[in-house]
């Protein structure tokens, strides 16, 4: 399939040049004005801007349709061919989270997916809100991240260079393991940077921890709960994304309980649940408010995330300075360590 472009105002997917022939001849639109493009992929900010600017116009009391040409009119060339490929697919019957799910890549492709097609604008807002907090949250993380490594690599990479900077004159000596140990804390300060600011290492951590995936898991729950979606469509949703085994496991296992008609107190697991989730997930069935028990146990678990972040903010430093002094102390070694045995001998 190729994306053609007409114009420079319309987009249409093609599969070969007969259909491209047929929608030029049903549109009147020359083939001179017509050439091949390719949609680029938009940055997590670039993303984000684009939804809090559609957003405001919805809130305003404006149609996806009419939002979405306002926004094209007035976007960059890139964020251009984005918006066009939107208006494609909307033009094409589809609903907008279905349409977003189909120009955006990995994660956030599939946190789209998940989204039901609202029939009431207020809850087209409300998901809308939802995805910028989790842009947000992946954009904090990542920066929470890069703080707590930023001093410890910085120092760790100073007593490399004091190190190869003294080898070089001659002032100390460095063995073959040495130069290996100095190569690993290189990269492995440049690959963590790498990791982070690509946006690999915080996926990554959603992705494996349990604390980290259980937020994500509340969060995305407590969303489609707003929303009207019914609980055991919100989890059978949720099984789609990637997530610890264990916890893809206990999933699954909470929709087949769900499914088979037994209370939320058997089918959920106890151990997402703190004390007093648990006591609100038992008071669902008097109060009929599953949104509250949901809303707190994402509020528990991101909690929970913020103390694991401030430990490592807190350790990181310590291990920089350790292994800083460690190989600062080699160096010292190698440079005093001769003089000592010549005293020892005179």
């Amino acid at each position: 399939m190729q994306w053609y472009l007409f114009d420079q105002r319309e987009l249409f997917l093609a599969s070969d040049e007969m259909d491209l022939i047929a929608y030029s001849q049903a549109t009147n639109k020359p083939w001179r004005n017509i050439k091949p493009v390719s949609i680029p992929t938009l940055t997590h900010k670039q993303m984000r801007k684009l939804l809090e600017q559609l957003l405001l116009r919805l809130q305003q009391g404006w149609s996806i349709r009419e939002a979405l040409q306002q926004l094209t009119d007035a976007s960059s060339s890139r964020e251009r061919l984005c918006l066009l490929g939107l208006e494609y697919y909307l033009r094409q019957g589809h609903p907008l989270f279905t349409s977003l799910s189909k120009i955006c890549h990995g994660e956030l492709a599939s946190f789209f997916a998940l989204l039901p097609n609202f029939s009431s604008s207020q809850s087209y807002l409300i998901a809308l809100e939802s995805v910028m907090a989790q842009l947000d949250k992946q954009s904090s993380l990542r920066n929470q991240l890069l703080q707590a490594a930023w001093y410890p690599m910085f120092i760790m990479i100073s007593s490399v260079l004091i190190k190869f900077a003294l080898t070089n004159l001659g002032m100390a000596t460095a063995t073959f393991v040495d130069n290996i140990i100095m190569l690993g804390i290189i990269l492995f300060c440049g690959l963590f940077l790498l990791l982070t600011l690509s946006g690999w290492l915080p996926r990554w951590l959603n992705q494996t921890h349990q604390s980290f995936s259980l937020a994500n898991i509340f969060a995305l729950t407590t969303t489609q709960l707003k929303c009207g979606t019914p609980l055991h469509a919100a989890l059978l949703n949720l099984t789609t994304l990637p997530k610890p085994a264990t916890q893809q496991i206990e999933l699954w296992e909470a929709n087949l309980n769900l499914h088979n008609g037994k209370d939320l107190t058997e089918a959920l697991p106890k151990s997402w649940f703190d004390a007093i989730g648990w006591s609100y997930i038992e008071d669902i069935r008097a109060t009929g408010d599953s949104i509250k028990a949901f809303h707190y146990t994402h509020e528990y678990h991101q909690e929970k995330v913020a103390c694991i972040l401030r430990r490592v903010k807190r350790v990181a430093p310590i291990i920089g300075m350790m292994i800083a002094a460690l190989t600062v102390a080699n160096a010292l070694v190698s440079i005093y360590g001769p003089l000592l045995e010549m005293n020892q001998f005179a």
